[in-house]
């Protein structure tokens, strides 16, 4: 039997007018609907932190909250976990070339680093499966896996070793800002980055390759006049035709690496 978990986390900062969002939320609950209508996750299966849940995104709960998920890798026989974050991003560092996400009290604790990231993807279990989305400005690169896929290939960035297989949706280049619009002009913001994700594996009737995805990701920002380049990276050399979503025997759509 397939066990799946999902970690999702949506940041409008409502208790900080100076960096306040609007759609971060809506993309949590978006991912949410996309995992439990159509993909095949359980419901009690998602955890889900945002600033209108009980549990906050501050940096010691979003700490807390992955670890928990890295370590029920090894406790139980999860194959698949799906983290995604939308929320701000930033360039950290003395030559601001790291790059970190944002929980709600960063102003007196701090942010969430990179290679805290990637240290965590390095502990899952090797049976599991990692998917994340990353919808923040300065995330191209969030997680320092190995592989990104640049010019119609993949190409090894990093050095890092990762023993599970991982793969990362970052909303922009680690040198953009990704952004927020109403499209759908209901007074609703959402991230263009999680509205393309979704969209991507929509439109293609939940069939696509993880190459496909992504440029149609990049297409949907050219369509609407947004100058930022979702990317893709992964833990190991992926090949073009390999599947981001498939349906099984049965009909049901669900991710596969």
């Amino acid at each position: 039997m397939t066990c799946r978990k999902a970690l999702l986390f949506g940041l409008n900062y409502v208790n900080d007018p100076s960096c306040r969002l609007d759609g971060c939320i809506n993309d949590a609950n978006n991912v949410r609907s996309l995992l439990v209508d159509h993909l095949g996750y359980q419901a009690d299966d998602i955890m889900m932190c945002t600033d209108s849940t009980p549990i906050k995104p501050t940096k010691v709960m979003m700490q807390r909250l992955l670890r928990e998920l890295v370590l029920s890798t090894h406790r139980l026989q999860i194959n698949q976990i799906f983290i995604s974050y939308s929320g701000h991003g930033m360039n950290v560092g003395t030559e601001q070339k790291d790059n970190a996400i944002v929980p709600v009290d960063f102003r007196s604790n701090g942010v969430i680093t990179d290679y805290e990231l990637a240290a965590l993807i390095r502990q899952v279990h090797p049976r599991t499966d990692v998917i994340m989305l990353m919808d923040a400005c300065h995330s191209g690169s969030m997680c320092n896996l190995p592989y990104v896929y640049s010019v119609d290939k993949f190409v090894q960035d990093e050095s890092l070793s990762v023993s599970c297989r991982a793969l990362l949706v970052s909303g922009c280049r680690d040198d953009q800002v990704s952004q927020e619009a109403d499209l759908d002009g209901d007074k609703r913001e959402t991230g263009m980055a999680t509205d393309a994700f979704i969209n991507a594996i929509s439109e293609n009737n939940y069939d696509v390759t993880c190459v496909n995805l992504i440029m149609y990701m990049n297409a949907y920002m050219q369509k609407h006049n947004f100058p930022q380049r979702p990317q893709l990276s992964s833990s190991r050399m992926l090949s073009e035709t390999c599947i981001f979503v498939s349906s099984a025997e049965d009909g049901r759509p669900f991710f596969c690496l």
